[in-house]
């Protein structure tokens, strides 16, 4: 169970939830929760949202996602702080944050967090002993905590790496369009002095009225295959109405895409941390978080890039438009 079911869960038994950096969430008394049979999820009626908060998490919080998770109460802590600490972060760079059986918070212009109430959300608690996550996740998790260990050597090392492959990519993309276009001027300026060179050569064999001619079928041949090379370039560039000056096409590199907040969010800070420039989207009723890459490339380096991607970061990388 996610632990902002168990967010939702305290609020309905307590009547009041309070989270240090993001506000007080408060339930009317009078207010009707759905039981545990129930199927259909119904609106969420009498809570009222305040951007203040206390300066620390209550200990009857604290005690409550211990008790229903089975941690330990640093454990527990530190799962409430880094809750807090990355939907803080999502906040702050546009996004909205749904509470599960609470509602959805997001920051206006104004710079003020307004709330929109969401659906009530049912659950057995003494059924709960611990947080559960898919095998995926917490594979990937996992992965991410080995990364953590290194210590900061590592972390330079990484950033290191990824700066080098940057240069690679830009340094690659550049050659090839200088090639590309050194090929083709060179190409046309062949095909140019062949048909020149098949008229001079042909002056002495043929003759008509007072103006000498070149071999027809020469420079049929020579006309194709001046087509045949402007095809090709044309193929080359397709989509070129949106190459930019440098004749790439920004493309995004995703690197995955979740439905679990705690570590979309989490993933994204450590990515920002490490000097990796990731972006992320998030529906509208955060349901899904995807992490990508944006990168200007030319078609013919996607291939390159993506693999190099998905074995710097160890996860399948797919490319969109």
């Amino acid at each position: 169970m996610k632990l902002d079911i168990l967010f939702s869960q305290y609020l309905y038994q307590h009547k009041k939830l309070v989270l240090p950096g993001i506000g007080t969430f408060t339930l009317d008394p009078a207010a009707a929760i759905p039981d545990d049979t129930e199927k259909q999820r119904s609106a969420v009626t009498g809570i009222t949202y305040d951007s203040k908060s206390a300066p620390k998490i209550e200990e009857e919080l604290i005690e409550f996602i211990r008790s229903h998770t089975g941690k330990i109460r640093p454990l527990a802590v530190s799962d409430i702080e880094s809750y807090i600490s990355l939907s803080s972060q999502l906040l702050n760079i546009g996004n909205p944050l749904y509470v599960d059986g609470i509602g959805t918070l997001i920051k206006g212009k104004d710079g003020r967090l307004n709330f929109t109430p969401g659906s009530y959300v049912s659950a057995k608690l003494e059924d709960i002993t611990v947080i559960r996550e898919s095998t995926e996740p917490r594979r990937h998790e996992e992965t991410f905590s080995r990364r953590e260990s290194s210590g900061n050597n590592a972390r330079q090392l990484l950033i290191g790496v990824a700066a080098l492959i940057t240069l690679v990519i830009v340094g690659g993309g550049a050659y090839y369009l200088y090639q590309s276009n050194a090929h083709k001027k060179a190409t046309e300026t062949e095909v140019s002095d062949t048909v020149a060179n098949a008229v001079v050569t042909d002056l002495p064999n043929r003759q008509s009225g007072n103006a000498y001619m070149p071999d027809s079928n020469l420079i049929a041949r020579d006309s194709a295959a001046m087509k045949r090379k402007a095809d090709s370039l044309a193929a080359l560039q397709n989509g070129s109405q949106q190459l930019d000056s440098t004749g790439k096409m920004p493309l995004k590199y995703v690197l995955e895409v979740t439905a679990n907040k705690y570590r979309a969010l989490k993933r994204f800070t450590q990515l920002r941390e490490n000097g990796n420039k990731v972006q992320m989207d998030v529906a509208p009723d955060s349901s899904s978080f995807k992490l990508y890459f944006l990168i200007p490339s030319v078609y013919s380096d996607t291939t390159h890039i993506k693999d190099s991607l998905t074995r710097f970061f160890l996860n399948k990388v797919r490319i969109e438009k």
